[in-house]
């Protein structure tokens, strides 16, 4: 089984680790090494992590490094660990697309005339994105 971070999820991954640097560097190489150990986790054992609690029946699942939680889904032989993305299904349940934003999405709404402009708030940053 192989472990990928999305690119956004890496840059999080990266970012918090960058951010915890600042204020305390031996913090930052604890969260590290801890963060590291669930992707091998994962490898071996892809369904260990439980299913998100408040969309248990979405395809995802998370793993806790305290305090942080890494949302993952298993696709074939591959674990892609996700951050900063918006999975788009069907009507069916089937993932049909996905939109890449640089921070981890807080809320979304459609809004605009037509309800076809995604609005999709992040920590400090609103980002829009025109569907059909």
């Amino acid at each position: 089984m192989k472990v990928r971070f999305t690119p956004s999820a890496r840059t999080q991954f990266l970012a918090a680790i960058i951010y915890i640097h600042r204020d305390n560097p031996m913090a930052a190489a604890t969260f590290r090494r801890k963060a590291e150990k669930a992707p091998s986790r994962l490898q071996k054992f892809p369904r260990s992590g439980r299913r998100l609690p408040e969309f248990p029946d979405l395809p995802f699942r998370e793993v806790i490094v305290a305090p942080h939680r890494f949302f993952y889904r298993v696709k074939g032989n591959t674990v892609y660990i996700a951050a900063g993305q918006i999975f788009v299904f069907d009507p069916t349940g089937k993932q049909i697309d996905t939109i890449e934003v640089p921070q981890r999405p807080t809320s979304l709404v459609f809004a605009g005339p037509d309800r076809k402009t995604l609005f999709i708030t992040a920590r400090s940053s609103l980002y829009r994105v025109l569907t059909h």
